[in-house]
């Protein structure tokens, strides 16, 4: 896309030439951020049979399986959004990419987050239900 621009800008005999490889650039400029700002709202996601480990900046936070509520794929990228039923400190969801290759190995990947979701499930099939009027200590 650089390339393509440069081009644009580099050989232009015209001012229409320039406008297109001045376009091409804003447009990617654009696309950059974009992608900038989308890869700043994921968080880098592992599991065992209990909880979900969520690896946020400088430390780890540790979800219950049975808080989670659903596992929504998002973009056509690989980008999955899991919402919660209790909001924890960073809100009610948030998003986690399984591989930056995702489209080329999505037979692997997405086996794994189905080894998610059939983790979540299990966990509120044998979720510790209390009684309201239950004293916690």
């Amino acid at each position: 896309m650089i390339a393509v621009s440069f081009s644009f800008l580099h050989d232009a005999n015209s001012g229409g030439e320039w406008l297109m490889g001045i376009g091409m650039s804003g447009l990617y400029a654009f696309g950059v951020v974009a992608l900038w700002r989308i890869s700043g709202k994921l968080q880098q996601l592992s599991f065992d049979d209990r909880f979900a480990y969520v690896q946020m900046k400088g430390h780890e936070l540790l979800i219950p399986l049975e808080n989670i509520k659903d596992v929504e794929l998002k973009t056509i990228l690989g980008t999955y959004e899991v919402t919660l039923h209790h909001p924890e400190q960073f809100g009610r969801s948030f998003f986690f990419k399984i591989s930056l290759l995702y489209p080329l190995n999505h037979k692997r990947k997405e086996e794994l987050v189905d080894r998610f979701w059939e983790a979540v499930e299990k966990a509120k099939r044998y979720r510790e239900v209390l009684r309201p009027n239950t004293l916690l200590s």
